[in-house]
């Protein structure tokens, strides 16, 4: 009696079967991947907002006040003491509430790297955190009289490139608030919206 010999492979049912279950297994993990590099964006920036407040308390250590709420460029030109003119000109910069966030954001930077113990903090954070462009990508310069020269106009920003927005107010606020716009790159959706833990 002969025997036959057996056959070692996969039916087309199989084959399908399998695919189908890598195929669920990728859609898994990718979706899990998606939801992790959310959750360390996130958390980076809460990070970032971290050593900003780190660096503002240092600053009311130095001079016993906080740096000046700024939401406008007459707001920047009072609080740093001249008519500070931007280049290029103001159509180019951020509008509405990003607009006020870019602001705000710009005079926490002027104010904080003037301070020498603040800049030092400041000065731990990645370079991936400040930017001196606008809305279009054109590098922003600020000439202030006084000086008689031009300098970039640096503000912080979000894991997202979107500029933190610095609001105080000694009436409202014990501390600073700091506020990225989230993922979704919007202040007006206030839940995903990242914001500094009041001491």
């Amino acid at each position: 009696m002969f025997l036959t010999p057996r056959r070692y492979a996969m039916t087309l049912l199989e084959v399908l079967v399998t695919l189908a279950v890598v195929l669920l297994l990728f859609g898994t993990l990718s979706g899990l991947g998606v939801h992790l590099k959310r959750q360390s964006e996130i958390r980076l920036t809460e990070s970032t907002l971290a050593v900003l407040a780190t660096a503002l308390e240092q600053y009311y250590n130095d001079y016993g006040a906080y740096v000046p709420r700024v939401r406008t460029q007459a707001d920047f030109n009072a609080a740093v003491g001249a008519a500070a003119t931007r280049i290029p000109p103001p159509a180019v910069h951020w509008t509405g509430t990003l607009g006020e966030a870019a602001w705000s954001s710009e005079a926490l930077y002027y104010f904080l790297n003037r301070s020498p113990n603040s800049k030092a903090i400041i000065g731990t954070l990645l370079d991936r955190f400040l930017s001196n462009k606008d809305a279009a990508g054109r590098v922003l310069l600020i000439e202030i009289p006084t000086g008689g020269a031009s300098t970039d106009l640096i503000r912080f920003v979000d894991v997202w490139g979107m500029p933190i927005r610095y609001e105080y107010d000694s009436a409202v606020h014990s501390f600073p608030i700091l506020i990225s716009a989230g993922p979704d790159k919007t202040f007006e959706t206030v839940q995903d919206n990242v914001v500094n833990p009041q001491p």
